[in-house]
């Protein structure tokens, strides 16, 4: 765990390489974010983007892939607490603009200027305050820019697997859901757009392979519940030496309060 996040991923690096290389989460999500910048009008160029997240840049690069801007049109600010993650998303990243990219541990205080796009892909969930981060966000989007974020909800198997196990513990789930962003958008009486992205993960069923996703999904948390048999959680998923799950989350586009309020005059 680190000041800027619930989830510490500097021991699960290798979990979470499997987890990605095993599920068409991100290409789904690839799929569904070009859907939603399709109907986005760039206001004006270079684009100021924010990856809030940005993890080790792989999808970050794949994203901007699609958005296709040459380099003197683009500039980078990238968001990441885990330092290895974060300056290898700075290298991978680098041939996608002819600007220095800016990088942060954690969100700046103050936003030199506003962004005319904000990704948060999947990170939501470990944030210290969630209310506090989505207000952040939307200070540091231009009036007419638009934050994506995808989070998963109480239907999704990970989730479901965090209920269990924090269950076991009698505790609550430490992290923030879709559910709690729902909740926290309407208090603050946001309007978004919503939609679920489906998506598989498949891998070979070994008990290597269950404890590598059991590692990525509990972290740390992992240590407190040696008495419980948790691979058998994946039993129910189980078919012809495989592992098969097909679970969803949600993507969610919001504008800025500026544009949102002349909308609606």
């Amino acid at each position: 765990m680190t000041e800027y996040s619930k989830k510490f991923f500097a021991d699960i690096r290798d979990d979470y390489a499997f987890f990605e290389a095993h599920t068409t989460e991100f290409d789904r999500d690839l799929y569904h974010y070009q859907q939603a910048i399709s109907q986005f009008s760039i206001p004006e160029t270079p684009l100021k983007f924010l990856d809030f997240g940005c993890g080790t840049g792989v999808f970050t690069s794949r994203f901007l892939d699609g958005l296709n801007f040459p380099p003197q049109s683009l500039e980078i600010t990238l968001i990441e607490p885990d330092e290895v993650y974060r300056q290898n998303a700075v290298s991978v990243l680098s041939n996608y603009t002819q600007f220095p990219i800016e990088n942060f541990s954690c969100l700046p205080t103050e936003i030199p200027r506003p962004f005319h796009l904000i990704l948060s892909n999947h990170v939501l969930y470990y944030v210290p305050d969630l209310s506090s981060t989505i207000n952040q966000l939307l200070q540091a989007l231009h009036p007419q820019g638009i934050l994506l974020m995808t989070m998963a909800g109480k239907a999704n198997i990970i989730s479901q697997f965090w209920q269990k196990c924090f269950d076991w513990l009698g505790k609550k789930i430490p992290y923030y859901l879709a559910e709690d962003l729902m909740a926290i958008s309407q208090d603050l009486s946001l309007i978004y757009q919503r939609q679920t992205v489906t998506y598989e993960l498949r891998f070979p069923d070994t008990i290597e392979n269950r404890w590598k996703l059991l590692r990525f999904m509990l972290g740390n948390h992992l240590e407190q519940l040696t008495e419980y048999n948790l691979p058998a959680l994946f039993d129910p998923y189980s078919f012809q030496s495989q592992i098969d799950i097909t679970t969803s989350h949600y993507q969610f586009l919001f504008q800025s309060p500026e544009l949102m309020a002349s909308e609606h005059l």
